[in-house]
Parts: structure tokens; sequence; C-alpha cells
């Protein structure tokens, strides 16, 4: 598959061996086009790309644009943005060479995983530059990188204030709403959000965890066990199950959920008498056979 963005296929890859996941949902027509819709998680949160692609003379496929819905708009338009701050041109086509080295640096540092200094950046731009949503989309992501969810809570505002109407939204405020605790919003956000993408076994995951934060377990434990039974390498879905199992005080459940992570992934929950919600799982028997059939 040819990608003519190179930059983008990039950052796709970039995003994968930080630990993000670029996983295909489906093949589907829109107005008579054809698109493949992949799902991207880890990082900062959930986000699709819908390809729309073509077929070359020699029958290779082709990207010919890709719609990114954390941002609501095509590749395109994006780049196409980018490149008018790179030559100092905002959305008000004003011409400020400052800020294009600016909006240079910034860039740079947030790639290069130095938030703060890119929020330092981001803080020199005209009050323009600033308010564009690429500006602000990168700016949610240093703060994100950087741990600062007071900010990063506050910037989620300022960006739904400032386009509030962009189909971005439900997607943007979803981290929010669950630092927040606001699961039924978080809830109607995500339904709305399959409605813009269609079937994805993980919204049910995200649904799941809300459920479970609420202390609702039998609803998180049958939407979770639904999304795995769709999508078995769903990984969130055991933690989710997890959390059920915690809740419930079903011990031997921790230890069965805990060797699938094991087995399926390699991975090996550590420290777990430090963790305050394992406090009463470390003090049972279950724990004891976990340590015993996984020696450390």
């Amino acid at each position: 598959m040819k990608d003519p963005a190179g930059n983008f296929g990039a950052s796709i890859c970039a995003g994968i061996g930080e630990g993000g996941k670029y996983k295909f949902l489906r093949v589907h027509k829109k107005d008579g086009q054809t698109y493949a819709l992949f799902r991207i998680t880890g990082g900062p949160g959930l986000n699709y790309h819908d390809h729309f692609l073509s077929a070359d003379e020699d029958g290779s496929i082709r990207i010919q644009d890709t719609y990114i819905y954390l941002a609501g708009e095509n590749v395109s338009a994006l780049m196409g943005r980018a490149a008018a701050m790179g030559m100092g041109i905002s959305a008000a086509l004003t011409t400020n060479s400052k800020d294009a080295g600016i909006q240079a640096a910034f860039t740079q540092a947030i790639r290069s995983g130095r938030p703060a200094e890119a929020l330092g950046e981001y803080e020199k731009l005209s009050a323009p530059v600033k308010r564009e949503k690429l500006m602000l989309l990168m700016r949610l992501d240093a703060l994100f990188q950087l741990g600062d969810m007071s900010a990063y809570l506050k910037a989620i505002e300022e960006y739904c204030d400032l386009y509030p109407d962009d189909p971005s939204l439900d997607l943007i405020v979803l981290n929010g709403l669950v630092l927040s605790g606001k699961y039924e919003e978080l809830r109607h956000a995500l339904d709305r959000l399959q409605a813009q993408v269609g079937e994805d076994p993980y919204l049910d995951i995200l649904r799941a965890n809300s459920f479970a934060s609420e202390g609702h377990f039998v609803r998180a434990k049958a939407l979770a066990i639904s999304a795995l039974d769709r999508e078995a390498d769903l990984q969130d879905g055991y933690w989710v199950l997890i959390n059920v199992a915690l809740g419930e005080r079903s011990f031997d459940e921790v230890t069965r959920l805990f060797t699938i992570l094991h087995d399926k992934w390699g991975i090996y929950p550590t420290d777990l008498e430090t963790v305050p919600r394992y406090a009463e799982y470390v003090k049972s028997d279950a724990y004891k056979v976990w340590l015993k059939s996984n020696p450390r």
C-alpha cells in the first residue's frame, strides 16, 4: 500500500513503536468510495484513521487521503494548514516569520518527548496561531505527556469553547470525562462516537471500564466479555475484568486473569503490594498461588 504523505506514515510507525497499537477494523464504502478504517490506542488516547483508497494501473492500492477522527479533518487539510503556518501564515492570513520559527520549535519538542519545552514555545506564539486547531491538539498532547492533568482538563475546555461544533469533540473529551469521573457523560460521548465510526469492540471496553469505576460490576463484566468475544486480543478488556474481580473479591479470578496476561503477552504484574486496590488480593491464598506459579 502506497502512502503519498510520507511524514504521516512515519508518525503512525512512531506511535506503534512507543507502545501504541494500530488495528485494522474494516473496509467500507462511503459515497461510492472505498475506505479502510483503523483504530489507534496508546499515547494520549483513542483515535481512528479512515484511509481513502484507490487502485493504480498496476493494481497496487494507494492511500489518497486520510480522515483523522481526533482532528475532525483530512490529512490533506491539516498538512495544508501546517504548511501555511510553516510559512508564518495563520488562519487569519497574517504573516509572521517569528511564529513560523516558534511553531517549528514547538513541534520538534513534542516529537522529541520534551513537553515542558514544547509548552514554553507554545506560550510564545501569537494569539491567532495559538487558537489554530493543530496547535491546540499538539498542546493537549504535550500537557498529557507532562502529566499536568489540571492544565490538560482546562485545555480540553478551551478547545471545546473554540470549536463547539467540531466532529472531533467526542474523542477529544474522553480522557477528560474519565479523569473527572463523569461516567454517564462519557458513555453518551461513546454512543455519539460509535454513530460516527460504527461497530468497534474497544468502545465497549471503555463503557465496561466506566461501569466498573461506578461499581456496576455485572454490567461491566458482560460488556468486557462481549468485547473480548469479538476481538480476543483486546488486552485492556482483561484489565477491566481484573478490576471487576477485585471489586467482587473474586481473587481466584484475578489470578486466572493474570495468568492469561502472562501467557498471551508476557506481562508480569509487579509491586502489587504497593498498589492500594490490590491490598486485599495480596493477602489472599490466590495471590500465593500466583507467586508460586510465576516466581519473580
